[in-house]
């Protein structure tokens, strides 16, 4: 897997000419695998902490972990584009004698 994310950051790294939506030049791009995360639910927002790990060379391997503040709509987007690109669907609710029989 961490392979295949330097592979990744080389190819945008190729294309360092191209901006990001945010303007941004594609050098300034940090990228790592996405090794782990969790939620924190703060009521109206939520903390979305991630862990990456991160190749320099090839014996140096760094973890890092952000933490992202979002508010609950943010959250819901970020979930749908999740489930769009890669195809799959959201889980379903499970009715009431589902839960009961445990089906």
């Amino acid at each position: 897997m961490i392979a295949d994310m330097c592979r990744i950051a080389a190819a945008l790294k190729a294309r360092r000419h191209t901006k990001t939506d945010l303007g941004a030049s594609m050098d300034k791009l940090d990228t790592g695998a996405l090794v782990g995360w969790r939620a924190d639910d703060l009521g109206q927002r939520v903390v979305l902490h991630m862990q990456t790990m991160h190749r320099n060379g090839p014996e140096d391997r760094q973890m890092r972990e952000r933490a992202i503040l979002l508010d609950r709509n943010q959250a819901v987007q970020l979930a749908h584009y999740l489930f769009e690109v890669t195809g799959e669907t959201k889980p379903q609710k499970r009715g009431a004698l589902r839960s009961f029989f445990g089906t």
